[in-house]
């Protein structure tokens, strides 16, 4: 499939959002933001998405509050976190592919969940 993989990063934080979908971009996916969990909710009742990279906190909702909705219509698709308080998070569910918590290098968290897409191709 000669298809770009595409990730939805879900941040209240817009500077960080874009940081991420440089990085993602210059590796050649498609990147869809979304600024809140209600946001992120109207993309994936319109798009297809291969990961979801979300914040644990923002207004109006949190990070597992968007996996567990996300989780009913996408189960395999790989949903990462990231806090700036891990210990907020609590014991992170199964469902989970992986958590990073802030501050982090941009580039480990790309080459974290390439590593978790090509392992699962």
């Amino acid at each position: 499939m000669d298809s770009k993989p595409t990730l939805l990063v879900v941040d209240d934080e817009e500077l960080l959002r874009e940081t991420i979908a440089n990085s993602f971009q210059r590796e050649g996916w498609l990147v869809i933001e979304a600024g809140s969990v209600a946001e992120a909710l109207t993309v994936l009742s319109h798009h297809s998405v291969d990961v979801i990279l979300s914040d644990y906190s923002m207004p109006g909702g949190t990070g597992l509050h968007l996996l567990e909705e996300a989780k009913r219509s996408y189960p395999a698709v790989p949903f990462f976190l990231m806090t700036g308080n891990a210990g907020s998070v609590g014991i992170p569910p199964k469902e989970l592919s992986g958590l990073f918590e802030k501050p982090f290098r941009t580039e480990n968290l790309l080459a974290t969940i390439l590593g978790v897409v090509s392992g699962a191709a």
